[in-house]
């Protein structure tokens, strides 16, 4: 955005509006000829910083986790695991640095919902911006009211903002998805709103009796004002809460004509313009690489819970990761972002092809339209009643376990009933499996990604593991920790301990996974020689007959994480072993949860820390 004349223009040619502000006021000259020479040094320094702040991350990525490269870009093929690296001694700075940051920078800010380390690192944005405005005679411009200053800021913010917002980013290379970085590009936009409307507002105090909305420069310069004014209002909590759509569709619109309208406001915005366009175009050109349109089954589970399987994409994600699916048939505007609930092939202790598999909770008007258009899995009266009997989910028919032996046997998992309420898993022939399948319902879908997982906090690398969940977060826990289960089985992870935590509101959720989760904690115990205790946690009523995991312990209350990741980090430390692996927290699920998993990972003792290897957090959640 521009900045008023010192001298009033002679005419239209001029880009003013005849009769302008009198001459000797204390704007700034060549308000209508700005180029990036007005880009000063301190607005250098905030783009080479910002820059620099990457090389850490990226130096430590290469070091440790470069054989992720060929895996959970593309829904393509598998990937070779990287050599694990060795175990951080107690005398690590690196270490000592992650108890502090544990500490200090992972307390939540409260009604913020974001942490003090997120805090800070907003402040440095900020601080950038600061100086932008006060270097090189910025104070003395400011002091004057000259609008000039505010205006450059605001869009010279622009390429940053656009690239905190892409789903394809250098982020994506160093272990931080977009998720990650919304809270920065929600952050930037906002001050690229303030910075704007100051600019235009001191703009108009000194043009106020001179303005005309006909003049090309103030025109275009409302324009931009009331675009900002309009991305603000609409990107409000609520609006994003209870109205994503609108705020998404109101998102571009009001982007799109800021953009156009600042670039006819001021000619050196369009030198950004083109920045703006390449990040952005290299984003939508990686969405179309990664974009695959095949047919899945939906399927309606116990619980407003549909799953969603697409048997035609078998691998090329990472555990924990997450993909956006577009219906072509249903609300084909919309998409929408889900959890991978499984393991791909190439690191499945399942033997045979895997199929893509989505466990989508009804939360909203899209959701709930998958549920009623998929098959109801039960029906007795009430569809999808909690309280019903459990019909459980069933392994891919391809799917054959691994015995104690070593060897392979044909067998699902059924339920047998025993005493009205208790229910026991028994093998059946695999055949007999491809007939008690569920009757879903064919959806065409677009799938795109996959994006996010654990990234460079590989599980495979610690000694022990807590994975917390709550509700459908069952779908990053169950990826990941199938994942862990065939690294441990084929040795190449170092884990040995697990600790699966789920907490649900009705036991009867256990039938999304139930066949899955009974599979896993037998290969743990029978072949891959893993001490796994899974513990499921149900909040509310029990009283109808439920179906039960024999290798997992329910309990009606709520986790005690503290606890739990106290004694799992007991159990990391060995007297004879100098140096242990260290432990990961892994959270998906409820804003309750995640909160109590940070204040567990705060609470470790510090000695107990370091001699466990450390603690490390990591938590699957999306920041708008």
């Amino acid at each position: 955005m521009s900045s008023p004349p010192s001298q009033p223009p002679t005419g239209a040619g001029a880009g003013g509006a005849p009769g302008g502000p009198p001459q000797g006021g204390g704007g700034d000259p060549g308000l209508h000829t700005l180029t990036l020479e007005h880009m000063d040094y301190g607005l250098l320094i905030f783009y080479g910083s910002l820059f620099l702040l990457f090389i850490p991350i990226l130096a430590r990525f290469f070091q440790t986790h470069t054989g992720r490269w060929r895996q959970g870009w593309t829904l393509r093929s598998g990937y070779d695991r990287a050599e694990r690296a060795e175990p951080l001694s107690e005398r690590s700075l690196f270490l000592h640095a992650r108890y502090l940051y544990n500490a200090t920078l992972l307390r939540d800010i409260p009604y913020l919902n974001i942490t003090i380390g997120q805090a800070c690192v907003c402040a440095v944005y900020a601080g950038f911006i600061v100086w932008g405005l006060l270097a090189n005679g910025g104070f003395e411009q400011l002091k004057q009211e000259s609008p000039k200053r505010y205006g450059v800021v605001s869009v010279a913010q622009l390429p940053f903002v656009i690239l905190f917002a892409s789903k394809n980013t250098v982020a994506s290379f160093i272990g931080k998805g977009y998720e990650k970085l919304n809270l920065l590009h929600r952050w930037g936009g906002l001050l690229i709103i303030v910075c704007g409307l100051l600019h235009a507002g001191f703009y108009l105090k000194i043009v106020k009796d001179n303005y005309s909305f006909s003049n090309p420069t103030y025109g275009s310069g409302t324009v931009a004002g009331v675009a900002l004014a309009w991305i603000w209002l609409t990107s409000l909590r609520p609006v994003r809460t209870y109205a994503y759509q609108v705020f998404l569709y109101c998102h571009i619109i009001g982007w799109i004509s800021f953009l156009v309208a600042v670039n006819y406001h001021v000619e050196f915005v369009r030198n950004l313009t083109y920045a703006v366009l390449a990040i952005y175009g290299f984003d939508l050109l990686s969405r179309v690489i990664k974009t695959r349109i095949h047919t899945a089954k939906v399927v309606a589970l116990p619980g407003d819970m549909t799953k969603i399987e697409i048997p035609a994409i078998g691998d090329g994600w990472r555990a924990g990761q997450h993909v956006w699916i577009r219906t072509l048939n249903l609300r084909l505007l919309e998409s929408h972002p889900f959890t991978i609930a499984n393991a791909p092939s190439s690191c499945s202790p399942f033997r045979g092809k895997q199929a893509l598999e989505l466990l989508v909770k009804s939360a909203g008007d899209f959701t709930a339209h998958l549920n009623r258009l998929a098959s109801p899995l039960t029906r007795s009266g009430k569809e999808n009643d909690m309280s019903l009997p459990i019909h459980i989910q069933n392994l891919p028919s391809a799917s054959l376990l691994r015995t104690a032996s070593g060897g392979m046997h044909d067998y699902g998992f059924e339920k047998k009933e025993k005493s009205g309420m208790t229910a026991t898993i028994v093998p059946v022939p695999v055949s007999r499996v491809n007939t008690m399948r569920e009757q879903g319902q064919d959806v065409k879908v677009m799938v795109h990604g996959p994006y996010g997982g654990l990234m460079y906090n590989d599980a495979a690398e610690k000694e022990s593991v807590l994975i917390a969940v709550g509700g459908s977060g069952i779908s990053f826990g169950l990826s990941v920790l199938e994942d862990l289960v065939h690294q441990i089985e084929s040795g190449a992870a170092r884990t040995r301990n697990v600790v699966f935590v789920w907490t649900v509101k009705h036991q009867s959720a256990i039938a999304w996974v139930q066949d899955r989760l009974s599979g896993l904690g037998q290969i743990a115990k029978t072949s891959a020689h893993l001490d796994l205790k899974i513990e499921i946690y149900v909040t509310g009523p029990t009283n109808a007959p439920y179906a039960t995991l024999e290798c997992a312990n329910i309990y009606s209350s709520r986790p005690n994480l503290d606890k739990i990741l106290n004694e799992l980090v007991s159990d990391t430390i060995y007297p004879d072993i100098p140096r242990s692996g260290g432990v990961l927290v892994a959270v998906c699920g409820p804003q309750g949860l995640v909160s109590g998993a940070k204040y567990a990972v705060r609470s470790v003792n510090k000695g107990r820390f370091l001699k466990a290897g450390g603690v490390t957090f990591h938590s699957e959640t999306f920041g708008w």
